[in-house]
C-alpha cells in the first residue's frame, strides 16, 4: 500500500507537504526542520514506526515553548502522508504531548493508568528490543565522548559538531527511555493460547483483496512492534482493528484512501 512511500525519503516527503499548503507553507517547513534532522533527511518515509513517532514525542514534549507546535505540525504532515497514500500506518496517533509538570489529580489518574499498560510482543520483537537496547547504551557512551571531545573546542559559538553530538543524544535517550518503558510492560506473546484460527496479537494471517485478487501476508502485532517493511502490522491499524477477533473465512471492510476494500482472511496461524 505505501509502495510511494518506498520511493521517497523524509526531505522529499516534506517537500511535497509544504508544497501542497495554500499558506504557512515556510512556517511548516521551519517546524518540520526538527522532525526533519531527528530521523535524517534521505530516511525513507515508508520505514518510519509507531515506536519512532513516540520517541520523537518524548523529546519534542521538552520543548516547553514550541513543543506543542511541532507536535501539530508533524501530524499534519503524517496525515496528509497518509491520506495520500505515502504510509499504510495512521502515524500522526502515536504523536503526542507528553505532559509532565504540576499534573492535575486527573492527570496524575491517567497517567498511572498508562503506567499499568501491557505491551503484548512477539518472542521475535522482545528479542529485538533488548539488542536494541544494548546498542542504544554503547552509542550513547561512544557518543559522550564525542560530546566531550567537540566540546574542547574553546570557541562554541559556532560549534556545529557539539550541538550535533548533542541533539544525537538526546534522540538517544528518548529511544532508550522508550524502549526500557516498553521492556518494563511488555509481556511475550503465548501463541500456543487461544484458538488457532482467531485472530490475536501474534497472530500471522493471509487476506486476498476480494475485488483485486491480491493476496496479503502479515503478522499482528502491538504498535511498538509495527515494521510495515518486516510485514508486521498494528493492530491499531485499519486493518489490525478490522481483523483482530475474526476467524478464517472472514469477510472484512477497510477504509482506505481509494475507498472501502474487502479482504478475505484466509489463513490464520
Amino acid at each position: 500500500m505505501a509502495e510511494q512511500g518506498n520511493s521517497l525519503n523524509l526531505g522529499q516527503a516534506i517537500d511535497n507537504f509544504v508544497g501542497a499548503q495554500k499558506n504557512g507553507g515556510a512556517e511548516s517547513r521551519q517546524t518540520l526542520s526538527r522532525f526533519l534532522r531527528w530521523f535524517g533527511n534521505e530516511r525513507s518515509v515508508a520505514t518510519l514506526t509507531p515506536a519512532d513517532m513516540e520517541a520523537y514525542s518524548v523529546d519534542a514534549s521538552t520543548e516547553t515553548l514550541s513543543g506543542s507546535d511541532r507536535i501539530k505540525a508533524v501530524r499534519d504532515f503524517l496525515q496528509y502522508s497518509k491520506k495520500n497514500g505515502i504510509i499504510e500506518t495512521n502515524l500522526a496517533f502515536h504523536v503526542k504531548l507528553r505532559r509532565t509538570p504540576r499534573q492535575s489529580r486527573a492527570q496524575a489518574a491517567r497517567h498511572a493508568a498508562v503506567n499499568e499498560e501491557v505491551v503484548q510482543l512477539t518472542a521475535e520483537g522482545h528479542a529485538e528490543l533488548l539488542t536494541l537496547v544494548v546498542h542504544l547504551k554503547d552509542e550513547l557512551a561512544r557518543n559522550s565522548l564525542e560530546i566531550a571531545k567537540a566540546a574542547a573546542d574553546k570557541d562554541v559559538r559556532e560549534n556545529a559538531p557539539l550541538e550535533a553530538a548533542r541533539e544525537y543524544q538526546g534522540q538517544l535517550s528518548a529511544r532508550l527511555l522508550l524502549s526500557e518503558d516498553t521492556l518494563g510492560k511488555a509481556k511475550v506473546i503465548d501463541k500456543s493460547a487461544g484458538q488457532s484460527n482467531e485472530v490475536r496479537h501474534g497472530s500471522y494471517l493471509k487476506l486476498k483483496d476480494i475485488a483485486s485478487g491480491e493476496n496479503f501476508e502479515w503478522t499482528l502485532v502491538d504498535p511498538r512492534e509495527a515494521d510495515s517493511l518486516a510485514n508486521k502490522i498494528s493492530t491499531s491499524s485499519p486493518v489490525g482493528e478490522a481483523v483482530l477477533g475474526r476467524k478464517t473465512g472472514d469477510e472484512i471492510e477497510v477504509s482506505a484512501p481509494k475507498g472501502t476494500v474487502r479482504y478475505k482472511i484466509t489463513q490464520v496461524k
